[in-house]
């Protein structure tokens, strides 16, 4: 059982030290895209440069999602995750694919 403790409050530990290392970073590459994409600061001086700061603004903000929704299931044990998986499929049946 001390084995059992011992793994739950590594796998605890290692969420949230990813959680902190990844989305802290992304967060500021979020923000600074925001900042070149309105150009609140100075003009970029061509708008293509401003499309640039909206794709990575864009791609950051999808690769934060994706993160999170990683950790957020990594949280939940496989009993849970497959009683998510059987209440989506009940909902919604061409979802039946994607079962386990």
């Amino acid at each position: 059982m001390r084995d059992v403790r011992a793994a739950s409050q590594a796998k605890s530990e290692f969420l949230a030290n990813m959680s902190h290392e990844l989305r802290t970073p992304l967060n500021a590459i979020i923000g600074f895209a925001e900042i070149m994409e309105s150009e609140l600061v100075d003009p970029l001086g061509s708008k293509q440069y401003v499309g640039y700061a909206k794709d990575v603004r864009e791609s950051s903000q999808y690769l934060l999602e994706l993160i999170n929704d990683i950790l957020n299931l990594s949280k939940i044990g496989p009993v849970s995750l497959k009683l998510i998986w059987k209440k989506l499929i009940s909902v919604k049946p061409w979802m039946t694919v994607f079962a386990w």
